[in-house]
C-alpha cells in the first residue's frame, strides 16, 4: 500500500508528466515520475522510480543537467531560474552549522545565499 504525499501534473503537447512523491507502509520515500505520450492513438507511458536514499544524488546530477540549457531556461514571468550549487565542503559545514542553531539568516550570509536558498538546500537534506 502507497501514501501519495505530493502530486503535480505537467502537460507539454502530446506529452504529460507526473511527480508523485509516495510513503510506502513501513515509511520509506520515493520520487516516482510518469511520463504518458500520445503518438498514432496510443498511449504510451514511462515510469522511473527515484528511492530516497538516492534522491539526493538524482537531485544534484538533475540540476547540473538543467544548467546545460543556459539561457534558455527561463520561468513564466522571465526570471531565470537560479540553481545553486553547493561544494560538498559547504555542505558539511551547512550542516553543522545548522546543527549548532546558527539561523537560516545567519547561512545565508556565511554562504552568501538567500535565505530560501538555504532553507531549499537543508529540506532537500533532510534537515
Amino acid at each position: 500500500m502507497e501514501n501519495t504525499i505530493y502530486s503535480e501534473k505537467i502537460s507539454a503537447g502530446r506529452r504529460t508528466y507526473f511527480l508523485d512523491v509516495k510513503e510506502t507502509t513501513d515509511g520509506s520515500k520515493y520520487l516516482k515520475i510518469t511520463e504518458t505520450k500520445h503518438n498514432k492513438g496510443e498511449r504510451e507511458r514511462n515510469i522511473v522510480l527515484v528511492f530516497e536514499e538516492d534522491i539526493y544524488n538524482f537531485s544534484n546530477v538533475f540540476c547540473e543537467a538543467i544548467k546545460k540549457f543556459g539561457n534558455q531556461i527561463e520561468n513564466i514571468d522571465n526570471e531565470i531560474i537560479h540553481i545553486s550549487q553547493w561544494k560538498k565542503t559547504e555542505e558539511l559545514r551547512l550542516i553543522q552549522l545548522y546543527r549548532q542553531g546558527v539561523t537560516i539568516f545567519e547561512l545565508s550570509k556565511i554562504f552568501d545565499k538567500t535565505m530560501e536558498e538555504v532553507e531549499n538546500h537543508l529540506k532537500n537534506m533532510g534537515l
